[in-house]
């Protein structure tokens, strides 16, 4: 997926560079925004002006850029809407935070907005991402063929994206994600085992999974055992 720089989706805010170099390459800059009284918004265009279902996703690594060892939190907004509180002092070192929703455009663009909450904490963003969904996936949550009659008239949080049974998967191979969903490493329950199984990538599996994620598998020591799987939320 190529990476644009943000100086054509935004006119507020400054860009800068954090001090430690990242593997992931865009989350080594970042913009912040010390203006409160701007609105502090990047205005995305969309692939059609009608409705169009679309997967983004925002990305934050605060990396003690301002040197004050404060990572801050505030407030995300999508076309005015509420979308959701970034707390960037959950994150563990090095390691970004994401915020990723499924939502349904109903104009030329979406704008999605930062917002100051705190005296002192300057909101900031290192990567924004829109990919428009273009196959039947999550048709229970928006109907492949949108019209007014089947808009949902919601946006849809992830809560996780699990590979179980490998590492992390993102910016696959040739039959990698489409989409360049993020399919974080999950625990293998301790009656479990990973495996390794095949994956036909030619055929065509429900909401698009990589095959790099399809072809890591856990399996039950005991064939009799249960696979009992947590997601905190």
């Amino acid at each position: 997926m190529p990476w644009s720089a943000d100086g054509n989706f935004t006119k507020t805010g400054f860009n800068k560079r954090i001090p430690a170099r990242q593997d992931l390459e865009e989350m080594n800059t970042l913009r912040f925004f010390p203006n409160r009284t701007q609105e502090n918004c990047y205005i995305v265009p969309t692939t059609f002006s009608s409705l169009s279902a679309y997967i983004v996703r925002a990305g934050f690594l605060y990396g003690n850029y301002d040197g004050l060892s404060k990572p801050p939190t505030f407030d995300l907004k999508i076309d005015g809407q509420d979308w959701a509180t970034v707390n960037t002092s959950s994150l563990d070192d090095g390691v970004p935070l994401y915020h990723e929703i499924i939502y349904v455009a109903h104009g030329a663009a979406i704008s999605v907005c930062l917002v100051q909450t705190r005296e002192g904490e300057l909101p900031f963003i290192s990567s924004l991402e829109t990919m428009m969904i273009v196959d039947p996936m999550y048709t229970e949550m928006v109907p492949y063929h949108l019209s007014s009659d089947t808009d949902p008239h919601a946006a849809f949080h992830l809560v996780t994206r699990t590979n179980f049974g490998g590492p992390e998967v993102r910016f696959g191979g040739i039959f990698d994600d489409y989409y360049n969903r993020i399919w974080t490493s999950g625990a293998t329950p301790e009656n479990c085992e990973d495996i390794s199984t095949w994956t036909d990538p030619f055929l065509t599996y429900e909401n698009s999974p990589p095959v790099e994620v399809l072809d890591d598998s856990i399996s039950t020591v005991n064939a009799s055992d249960a696979i009992i799987l947590t997601v905190n939320i």
